[in-house]
């Protein structure tokens, strides 16, 4: 008995395991590279809010920790900044010196552009967006 109560004591302090959330996916059909024509593409990257536990749920101004990732099948890239208008919404990510921006204006429509400085070339796709809210 004294076992089983230990072990409730012990789950009920440990701190809650972050929580993943899929914000916004956006599918793009087109991708121009530098110096190229654009071409029909599939590509698709997620915008993922993942939420954690609060460092000390029982001080006043706790507050879940949330970090913003852009999720696409080549890994995830941190978000460093974002931004929100009557317009639409904006992230900006880094991946080292690379660069990712994804703007997707109100109506839905998106751009995702990669910038890599190693291989002296940019990417930009074209789409569309579910989940806005």
């Amino acid at each position: 008995m004294m076992r089983a109560i230990a072990m409730s004591a012990a789950l009920m302090a440990a701190p809650a395991a972050a929580q993943e959330v899929e914000a916004l996916t956006c599918i793009f059909e087109q991708e121009c590279l530098t110096g190229e024509a654009c071409a029909a593409t599939t590509f698709e990257i997620t915008v993922v809010e993942r939420r954690g536990a609060a460092p000390d749920p029982d001080a006043e101004d706790a507050e879940a920790e949330t970090e913003t990732l852009l999720r696409t099948i080549a890994g995830d890239i941190d978000v460093v900044s974002a931004a929100e208008t009557g317009e639409g919404r904006a992230w900006l990510g880094l991946d080292g010196l690379d660069s990712h921006a994804l703007s997707v204006a109100s109506d839905r429509s998106a751009v995702y552009t990669a910038q890599i400085p190693a291989a002296e070339m940019a990417l930009t796709y074209l789409g569309d967006c579910e989940g806005l809210g």
